[in-house]
């Protein structure tokens, strides 16, 4: 029960760290939205079940570590393709409306490369639309518009298919893992690369 303690603290600790930074205009650097959606995400919701599972049936430490890894990087994809629902999705289909984490001012990696590749007349329009409660669906618009000209779309996902490839190594490479038990892994990599809600 101590790593289920010790994962439970550390997704507390990311969703107050989440609404701190949503709370500010300051654009976190890349590698610290990374570590925090694999602590608000991908130990929790996937690191940690797959690690309980194993311990139950007496797999072996190297096999935890395996778990460990492969769950973080399924953490970090399912987050980085909810932040681009979030902007990109249709809203009768996610039943959440679209922009919402704009209006928040939620840091994710989409804004924080978004900030990286603007220039300073598009980044001084950004900050006043970003965080904005009332932002408007033309203001939404802008952003996404940007996000796709300016190549970021592309860069992320680009970034979690080269993450999913990582996570299928990890699967082959799990040596007492038997085929069906894969094969639900390698259904979780897809359905997480092609959901839209």
């Amino acid at each position: 029960m101590i790593l289920c303690s010790q994962e439970l603290s550390y997704v507390a600790g990311s969703q107050m760290l989440d609404i701190y930074w949503g709370s500010g205009k300051k654009i976190i650097e890349k590698d610290a939205i990374l570590n925090l959606y694999r602590y608000k995400t991908g130990r929790y919701t996937f690191a940690l079940p797959l690690q309980l599972g194993a311990l139950v049936t007496g797999k072996s430490k190297k096999i935890l570590v395996k778990l460990e890894k492969l769950g973080e990087l399924l953490g970090i994809i399912f987050q980085i393709k909810d932040d681009d629902i979030g902007i990109f999705g249709a809203e009768p289909i996610t039943g959440k409306p679209v922009g919402s984490d704009l209006k928040e001012g939620k840091k994710t990696l989409f804004l924080t490369l978004l900030y990286e590749k603007a220039d300073r007349h598009i980044r001084d329009k950004l900050d006043s639309m970003v965080g904005v409660p009332d932002i408007n669906e033309k203001d939404i618009k802008f952003i996404r518009d940007k996000i796709i000209s300016l190549g970021v779309r592309e860069q992320i996902l680009n970034m979690i298919k080269k993450q999913s490839e990582q996570v299928k190594s990890l699967i082959d490479s799990l040596p007492s893992i038997n085929n069906r038990a894969k094969n639900i892994l390698y259904d979780l990599v897809e359905y997480n690369l092609k959901r839209n809600k």
